[in-house]
């Protein structure tokens, strides 16, 4: 019991990595051309290679997985896309927050599909971190961060990022879930192959002038960042068939990777928090002892 904690732990730390170092790519690419696409084939890369590795440790094959690869691939797609347009559109802390708060979207679907309990307890922590979401991401009137502005097409496509992380997460433990928690490896190999070929359509139509420079100063952000997702995937393949209810699983990596990245904001970053995003930040501690 006590290595799936270590898992949830792992997970939460994971889930904020990718957002975070994405943060630090932004801001060392200013200037540049059109430098996310680059970011996302680098990232993909790393992703593939992370799971050609797992799968070579573990080379469990079955063609029924190859459906919930194709599923999986398409969210990731979404996922990815979303995620990169809605950091051209718009903020890129609240961008990642949105796409990190999709997890609270699979605990909710564990209580109609996985026969996850609700109870009044879950009723309170789920109420605490739709709270804890609200206010974190609420930054008061007339905000502006870089210039950028809240626009409808940032909240479609931060939208998209959300539904395809779900969508991602979902997939997942339902595959894992009916192969007794087999074959997740290579799940994750020929979703990542798939995906790795949009991620590339999207790079090809950019604009890839500072394609070399970006690479040569940069390169070990988005190969940091797959690693991390990677890693991110292999724990909660690992938790989908533990003992931990998803009503505990997915809001605490939700939760808790929001609150390291507004602590990582605050100080690499120097981004100010008001003073009701820290009562965000308490409201969302809280409700993942609820939950716990």
């Amino acid at each position: 019991m006590l290595i799936n904690y270590l898992y949830l732990a792992l997970s939460t730390i994971a889930m904020s990595i990718s957002g975070v170092l994405c943060g630090f790519y932004t801001r060392r690419a200013n200037g540049a051309k059109d430098p996310m696409p680059l970011f996302s084939l680098v990232e993909f890369c790393a992703i593939f290679l992370f799971w050609i590795v797992m799968f070579l440790i573990s080379p469990e094959f079955n063609l029924g997985v190859l459906l919930y690869s194709l599923a999986l691939a398409v969210f990731l797609a979404i996922s990815k896309i979303g995620y990169v347009f809605a950091i051209r559109e718009g903020s890129l802390v609240l961008t990642s927050l949105i796409f990190q708060s999709s997890l609270i979207l699979v605990s909710i679907w564990g209580m109609f599909f996985w026969g996850a309990k609700f109870t009044i307890s879950v009723a309170i922590g789920l109420v605490m971190v739709a709270v804890s979401l609200t206010l974190c991401l609420y930054k008061g009137k007339g905000f502006e961060e870089n210039k950028k502005k809240f626009s409808f097409k940032w909240l479609f496509y931060s939208l998209l990022a959300f539904l395809g992380n779900a969508g991602c997460t979902i997939v997942q433990k339902t595959q894992q879930n009916v192969y007794n928690g087999r074959y997740g490896n290579c799940l994750m190999l020929f979703a990542s192959f798939l995906s790795l070929f949009v991620v590339l359509v999207l790079y090809l139509k950019s604009n890839k002038r500072d394609s070399k420079i970006l690479l040569k100063k940069n390169f070990y952000l988005p190969i940091s960042s797959g690693i991390s997702n990677g890693l991110l995937n292999l724990f909660v393949m690992l938790l989908a068939v533990s003992a931990l209810s998803p009503t505990l699983i997915y809001p605490t990596i939700g939760v808790g990777g929001l609150i390291l990245t507004a602590l990582i904001s605050l100080f690499c970053f120097k981004e100010k928090l008001k003073w009701w995003q820290w009562v965000g930040v308490v409201v969302g501690i809280g409700a993942t002892a609820i939950l716990s």
